[in-house]
């Protein structure tokens, strides 16, 4: 089914590395079935679970599906994925021929936040490693938003990530801090490291 520029809705981002969008907007298709797609595209990459790792853009799908396909890249997170995915990868077609790839790329890179192997985020933040995101402590080390959406009721989630989108730089560091401290004395414990990291830049914030 061709999806136009005008019915796919806006993207609503998802923050934190688990706070995982799965998609259900159309079906997905194998990388050889994605190559023989001849429009401009802003597709992501899954494994059979549904949940989308990566996002990106192109004008020939046939060579990108192919790079993807002999896992050709120089972004080693994907790398790694596609490499432990063989096989198993599967394309979602996101919008086709939009007016902008870039911004609609980068409308779609928002909506999935750091669960992403990105090396690029929404507002030219590496989602993967040293990001300029002052809540952010670098790969697999989860902020304490990202923890809690763990622990949400699906039905609680989406309201609660339209929140947090709206959020100022400096409301979302005092919103990850209002949420450590709500945690459990035990799994608080388990953000030293996090805080560690992520602390200075988010007081340099919240100073400012």
């Amino acid at each position: 089914m061709s999806i136009s520029n005008e019915s796919v809705p806006e993207p609503k981002p998802v923050s934190g590395p688990s706070a995982i969008a799965r998609e259900n907007i159309s079906p997905t298709l194998s990388l050889k079935a994605a190559s023989r797609i001849t429009d401009s595209i802003i597709y992501g990459l899954c494994g059979p679970d549904g949940a989308v790792f990566y996002v990106g853009q192109t004008r020939s799908a046939r060579s990108r599906m192919a790079s993807h396909r002999n896992v050709r890249t120089k972004n080693a997170a994907l790398r790694e994925r596609l490499d432990a995915l063989r096989g198993k990868v599967r394309v979602v077609i996101l919008q086709r021929n939009p007016t902008d790839l870039n911004a609609a790329e980068r409308r779609h890179i928002a909506r999935y936040g750091d669960q992403l192997v990105n090396l690029v985020g929404a507002d030219h933040w590496s989602w993967s490693t040293n990001s300029d995101v002052p809540w952010a402590a670098g790969t697999g080390i989860l902020c304490p938003s990202a923890f809690a959406l763990q622990r949400t009721p699906e039905h609680m989630k989406p309201a609660i990530r339209e929140a947090m989108s709206r959020m100022s730089v400096k409301e979302r560091c005092a919103f990850e801090l209002r949420v450590l401290m709500d945690l459990p004395i035990g799994f608080r414990l388990r953000f030293d490291r996090w805080c560690e990291i992520a602390g200075p830049k988010m007081l340099a914030v919240l100073e400012a």
